[in-house]
């Protein structure tokens, strides 16, 4: 009896395993892992969290929403908000020409770009960048921290261990509705800036963030849950074998046939 109770708690703790772990997918078919975190977050963040909150309040920046669990920074940024993936083991599959999205040079940002910060092989962070100042050259961008954090928007020098890659199928200037988010996005941080009740500002600066942020994310959402079906080859690829044609016999004599007699001929 007990062996059997304790069959059925090591199955248990098997399935709470599986469930915590999941499988996402990139565009070539390379399979992510993602895990799930649902502890919940110290009142105010970790210490991690303040840090970053910090240094973006001193660069003009704020926070967006609070420290929650759920997502980290590249299940935030490129998994539609959902699941911690380590960008440190999966970045180079992620953030890759195989997965559509190409690096280009730092000072070249736009909106809607992934910016990756890390060393020259190992990106620790991710996020989506908002504008790039074009006389500073400061990348301005949105971010969930960590998988305890909150969401912040903070500014980077593009020499600052950044890397930023675009999606190969186009620009998000080119879509109406980033572009409109983004104007009254600007226009609320402006007013916040100058504003003389800085809360009241604030709130309505985090809502037009927010609605940003769910556009970039679904412009830039780089996996899938299923991997992606292998197409057959087109009708009439030449390495493809043509069939045989049934109607012809290969061994048949070829039929001679008489010439016509010319008239008044027997």
């Amino acid at each position: 009896m007990l062996s059997s109770v304790r069959s059925l708690i090591l199955v248990f703790c098997l399935v709470l395993c599986v469930a915590a772990q999941t499988v996402v997918y990139t565009r070539d078919g390379s399979a992510i892992p993602v895990e799930s975190n649902d502890n919940t977050p110290p009142e105010g963040g970790n210490a991690k969290y303040q840090t970053a909150l910090g240094r973006a309040e001193s660069h003009g920046g704020f926070q967006v929403d609070p420290p929650a669990s759920g997502s980290n920074c590249v299940g935030w940024a490129l998994n539609g908000g959902q699941g911690v993936i380590d960008p440190g083991e999966h970045g180079d599959a992620i953030l890759s020409e195989e997965n559509g999205l190409q690096e280009q040079p730092g000072d070249s940002a736009e909106i809607g770009d992934v910016i990756g910060i890390g060393s020259a092989d190992t990106i620790s962070h991710v996020g989506l960048v908002i504008s790039r100042d074009g006389q500073t050259g400061e990348i301005e961008y949105i971010s969930k921290t960590d998988d305890q954090g909150g969401v912040v928007v903070d500014r980077i020098k593009p020499d600052d261990g950044v890397h930023i890659y675009r999606k190969t199928e186009g620009s998000a200037r080119d879509d109406p509705g980033i572009q409109d988010a983004r104007y009254e996005y600007k226009d609320a941080y402006l007013k916040w800036r100058s504003a003389e009740d800085k809360d009241a500002a604030l709130k309505t600066l985090q809502e037009k963030a927010r609605a940003l942020a769910e556009k970039l994310q679904a412009f830039d959402r780089s996996l899938r849950a299923t991997p992606p079906v292998a197409k057959s080859p087109p009708s009439g690829d030449p390495r493809k074998t043509p069939e045989p044609n049934l109607l012809i016999n290969p061994h048949a004599r070829p039929v001679t046939v008489p010439p016509t007699c010319p008239p008044g001929g027997h």
